[in-house]
């Protein structure tokens, strides 16, 4: 091997090491957080039965709990997701220290990546704990194939995208703390969480399609409660549709993040408001 090709390798090896060590950091910023967690999960599993309960004319009826369950999960990974990037952002804005984090080696989108992979431990743990114990309390019975891991992993690939470009704000807009919270209630009342888009007006279903995550429950369901094969989802144009969905929303949080961060290092909005 090459001096220069021995270089790069090293390079190449700094920079990996940088990013996880970003991501670690994010990690041990959710551990030392760690308090507040069965509250959120008591909070979430409690608001959705609760929704699930009105929805149901009184009653929780497992057949709707089985349709509406997969965008529970979605929407936990999403709203999780979303508002760490968000809080991690704030956070070291207001310390003093992001202007200098990004005066490291990493470019921003290296940065992001390991701040978005703390996020996304932290929510899938959570979104899963939830959902399981939403399901089991309420006695779901899925049909559980590998076929459903294909259109929730793009499912939750978009939703990093959405987040990404939702927290990208973080950096030159003041009042994202509350915007976060909005657009969050927006996607769980529209996504499939409180009942299936199908049952909504046709113009409401449609505005619903568009929102993140929604694609991607409705094939999951369709795996889980319907039985169909990824064969099926492609046949019927819902796997192609995801796909291109969830591409959109991974180039568009990419392309918001990107540019808010160059905008707030030429602006010098990265200290202390």
């Amino acid at each position: 091997m090459t001096a220069p090709a021995v270089t790069l390798a090293s390079t190449r090896g700094a920079r990996v090491r940088m990013v996880a060590n970003e991501a670690s950091k994010g990690l041990q910023l959710l551990w030392a957080y760690r308090a507040t967690l069965i509250p959120s999960l008591l909070s979430m599993g409690t608001l959705y039965l609760v929704f699930q309960y009105f929805v149901g004319g009184g009653r929780i009826v497992s057949a709707l709990v089985a349709d509406t369950a997969p965008a529970l999960f979605a929407y936990v990974v999403i709203y999780l997701t979303t508002m760490r990037l968000v809080a991690g952002i704030l956070e070291e804005r207001n310390a003093g220290t992001l202007e200098q984090v990004h005066l490291s080696p990493l470019a921003p989108r290296e940065l992001a990546a390991g701040r978005l992979a703390a996020a996304l431990v932290e929510a899938l743990l959570v979104a899963t704990t939830v959902t399981v114990g939403v399901v089991v309390v309420v006695g779901v019975d899925y049909s559980i194939r590998v076929d459903a891991l294909v259109p929730l992993a793009l499912t939750i690939a978009g939703a990093a995208g959405f987040a990404l470009a939702i927290a990208a704000a973080s950096f030159t807009y003041p009042g994202i703390g509350a915007l976060v919270h909005i657009i969050q209630m927006a996607v769980m009342a529209v996504n499939g969480t409180i009942a299936p888009p199908e049952l909504f007006p046709r113009g409401l279903e449609i505005i619903a399609k568009l929102a993140p995550t929604t694609l991607g429950i409705e094939a999951t369901r369709s795996v889980l409660v319907d039985g169909d094969g990824l064969g099926d989802l492609w046949a019927s144009g819902a796997l192609g549709w995801l796909i291109a969905h969830s591409a959109v929303l991974i180039a568009a949080g990419w392309a918001a993040y990107r540019w808010q961060i160059r905008r707030a290092l030429r602006d010098g909005r990265l200290g202390p408001a």
